[in-house]
C-alpha cells in the first residue's frame, strides 16, 4: 500500500468507527502494520489531526477525537441551505434527463437494505450510496466544487451518519423514501416541497441519536438537544 492508500484506510476506519472515538493510536503499531517508516505515518497522523479526526496529546499519545455533536447543527444547516439551492438550480436549468442516475442510486439503496449483509456492511454501503445520491445532484447542478467544500467540512458528521445507518431496515427505508420525495419534488418543480422534504431528511434522523450513541457505547464531547427537531431557516432568497 502506498501513502494515499494507508491514509484513506486509517481515515475510513475512524469514520466507520472501527477505531472508536477516544481510542489511542500507536505510531509504532501503525509502522508495523503497514510496514513503512515512521516519517510517512507521522505525516498521515498530522493530516488526520488537521482534519480533526485525531488529537495528539504531548507526553500522552495520539487519540481519535470524540464526536462533537454540537457541530451537527452547523453542518446540517449548511447542508440544508446548499442542497435546497442546488435542487432549485437543477429545476431552473431543466436538467431532468440527467436524473436517471439518481433514480438508480435509490434503487441500489433499496437493494442493499434487503441484502444479507451484516449491519456494519449494510451501513457502510448504504452510507456510500447516500453520499453518491447527494453528490450526483450537485454534479447535475454543475456545483461539484460546493460538494467538495461540504465533504471537507464533515468528518464528525460522517461518523454520526454511520451510527444512524446502523438502525433497523424500516428506518433505512424511510431514508430511501425521503430521497424519492426529494427527487419527485425536483421533477415536479415543487419549491415548497423541496424545503419541507430536505428539512425532514436532514434533521429527522437525529432524533434518536442520543439513544443510538448510548447503545453503541460511543464517546462524545456533548449531547444533542431537542432543539435540533425545530431548527428552521428561510432559504427563499438563497442564490448560487
Amino acid at each position: 500500500m502506498n501513502y494515499v492508500d494507508i491514509y484513506n484506510e486509517i481515515k475510513r476506519d475512524i469514520i466507520l468507527l472501527k477505531i472508536k472515538p477516544g481510542e489511542s493510536i500507536s505510531e509504532t503499531e501503525l509502522t508495523k502494520k503497514y510496514k513503512i517508516s515512521r516519517t510517512p505515518i507521522r505525516d498521515i497522523i498530522k493530516k488526520l489531526e488537521n482534519e480533526n479526526l485525531l488529537e495528539v496529546r504531548p507526553q500522552k499519545g495520539t487519540f481519535v477525537t470524540l464526536i462533537d455533536v454540537s457541530m451537527l447543527y452547523e453542518i446540517m444547516f449548511l447542508r440544508e441551505v446548499l442542497e435546497i439551492a442546488v435542487a432549485r438550480e437543477i429545476i431552473d436549468l431543466g436538467n431532468f434527463d440527467n436524473l436517471m442516475t439518481v433514480k438508480l442510486i435509490i434503487a441500489k439503496q433499496r437493494h442493499i437494505i434487503e441484502s444479507d449483509l451484516t449491519d456494519e456492511e449494510r451501513a457502510e454501503k448504504f452510507l456510500d450510496l447516500d453520499d453518491e445520491f447527494h453528490e450526483t445532484l450537485f454534479h447535475v447542478a454543475n456545483k461539484s466544487f460546493l460538494w467538495d467544500v461540504i465533504s471537507r467540512a464533515k468528518p464528525h458528521y460522517y461518523r454520526v451518519r454511520y451510527l444512524l445507518n446502523l438502525r433497523n431496515k424500516p428506518d433505512m427505508l424511510v431514508v430511501c423514501d425521503q430521497h424519492q420525495k426529494i427527487l419527485d419534488a425536483i421533477i415536479n418543480k415543487s419549491h415548497e416541497s423541496l424545503k419541507k422534504d430536505y428539512h425532514g431528511h436532514i434533521y429527522e434522523g437525529v432524533k434518536d441519536l442520543n439513544k443510538i450513541i448510548d447503545n453503541k457505547g460511543i464517546n462524545t464531547v456533548n449531547r444533542i438537544g431537542k432543539e435540533v427537531e425545530t431548527v428552521e431557516f428561510d432559504s427563499e432568497s438563497m442564490m448560487i
